[in-house]
């Protein structure tokens, strides 16, 4: 799933606004299910208002973090698009911008799914203002509906959870404690409920760990964090990453990833079809010979962030369709045939990469949309 916006009338007059120095104040952002004209005042079929964060403004471009709780939801609907509303000096507040979904999703009211989007916004040199739910992801008040709907689920972890795994630990008779650890990382992933209230970790000690680990199914408001223990070396062979919506994020820290899918393509990160990843102190850089994907691929995903990462020796060393990425200078690769490849022909999409200072060595190609700044 992908996310492509665009100004409405009013929307492109105040764009011109911020251009000679207007700042940009959001006033709210909501969800319909119908499909919105360029000249709309406002959303068509708009079905519930979304929560928004803090805006990360970088430049003239900001990126505001929105939250879809199904739980704010007061009938069944499929989200079709996004409307932002701003503040004109002139006008007050319009329709500004429509982030159109590439494919419909189904929203369940009073449902246990959590849904973030980003949105990338152009700022004006007064920089941006948020006036719905500032500065966090959900409000104690927006979440308290999915808490009571989630406090009836079985499967629902209710208080922060940590499982440990250790090449001493056994997948039988082991607990995930830190005296009886699992043996394997897909134990300790199998071992939590799909639906995570609170935040959830995964601590890996020492050792190598010949797994293809699956990470699917999770949801919820808070985070997975899957990491190496501080101070310990962990060597994993690959990560899948599919089907997550967690509001924070599913986090990889502090590995060093080994092996390569066996499915052809050579990947050591995979995502597909997830709402928030982060990739911190994650290593990979022994050689793969494919030239399909790359070592850390990334599809439909709606945001990534890299930082401490290293990716060398790859034929792609980073491979972008229909998902957006930031690094920071902390990237580093040497030794890749292609650094960066954004946009590709599966499906003609397109990507965005900003780079924010990485040094990943290789060619850059960019395909179907697809940008890198």
């Amino acid at each position: 799933m992908s996310l492509q916006g665009f100004y409405t009338t009013k929307g492109l007059a105040l764009a011109a606004k911020l251009a000679a120095g207007t700042g940009l104040t959001i006033t709210r952002v909501t969800a319909g299910s119908g499909e919105t004209a360029a000249s709309a005042a406002a959303l068509a079929q708009e079905r519930q208002t979304l929560t928004v964060g803090e805006a990360a403004v970088s430049g003239q471009s900001a990126v505001l973090p929105t939250t879809l709780a199904e739980a704010g939801a007061s009938a069944a609907y499929t989200l079709t698009e996004l409307g932002v509303y701003a503040r004109d000096p002139q006008e007050g507040e319009i329709l500004y911008q429509v982030f159109r979904l590439s494919e419909g999703r189904a929203i369940t009211a009073g449902g246990g799914s959590a849904y973030r989007f980003y949105l990338k916004q152009t700022v004006g040199a007064a920089g941006v203002t948020v006036t719905c739910s500032p500065a966090g992801l959900l409000t104690g008040e927006d979440l308290q509906p999915l808490r009571t709907a989630l406090a009836r689920k079985p499967d629902a972890v209710q208080g922060n959870i940590t499982l440990h795994v250790a090449k001493t630990g056994n997948d039988t008779t082991g607990d995930g404690s830190e005296s009886k650890p699992y043996l394997t990382i897909q134990k300790a992933l199998n071992s939590l409920p799909k639906l995570l209230l609170a935040r959830a970790d995964i601590v890996i000690h020492g050792g190598t760990y010949e797994e293809a680990v699956l990470v699917y199914g999770f949801s919820g408001p808070n985070s997975l964090t899957i990491g190496g223990a501080e101070n310990e070396t962990v060597k994993i062979k690959t990560v899948d990453i599919r089907a997550v919506n967690l509001a924070e994020a599913v986090q990889l820290r502090n590995v060093e990833l080994v092996g390569t899918s066996e499915d052809g393509y050579n990947f050591s990160v995979k995502t597909v079809d997830a709402e928030f990843v982060v990739l911190e102190n994650v290593s990979c850089t022994n050689a793969a010979a494919s030239s399909y994907w790359g070592a850390f691929r990334f599809d439909s995903t709606l945001f990534v962030r890299l930082t401490g990462c290293t990716i060398s020796n790859k034929a792609v060393a980073l491979d972008v369709a229909a998902a957006v990425v930031y690094m920071d200078s902390t990237v580093t690769g040497t030794g890749n045939t292609v650094g960066i490849r954004c946009g590709s022909g599966w499906g003609n999409a397109g990507g965005y990469v900003q780079k924010g200072g990485a040094n990943i060595a290789g060619e850059e190609q960019k395909g179907f949309g697809g940008q890198i700044w």
